[in-house]
């Protein structure tokens, strides 16, 4: 396997964990930051942690944010395997 696939094989799946422990970090501070509480699989309700528009805003953009990286990193490996199978 060329340096470029090992580097870029690499890349993506450490972005993909980067991901997978952002996406809900980011999807929590949002909804916390609220003043409503949080309703969690109908079993119980995390109360408001700060309610800070600011926060929420910005738990908001990273969360949108990340989303759009986890599809680009997704189509990115998926391309890395139909490429790399040959």
């Amino acid at each position: 396997m060329p340096w470029w696939e090992r580097w870029s094989a690499t890349a993506v799946h450490l972005g993909l964990y980067a991901v997978m422990i952002g996406l809900p970090v980011t999807g929590f501070l949002a909804a916390t930051s609220l003043t409503v509480p949080v309703p969690v699989f109908g079993l119980f309700e995390l109360p408001p942690m700060a309610t800070s528009p600011r926060l929420h805003e910005a738990g908001e953009e990273a969360h949108e944010f990340l989303v759009g990286l986890a599809v680009f990193l997704i189509f990115f490996h998926i391309i890395g395997t139909v490429v790399t199978v040959r």
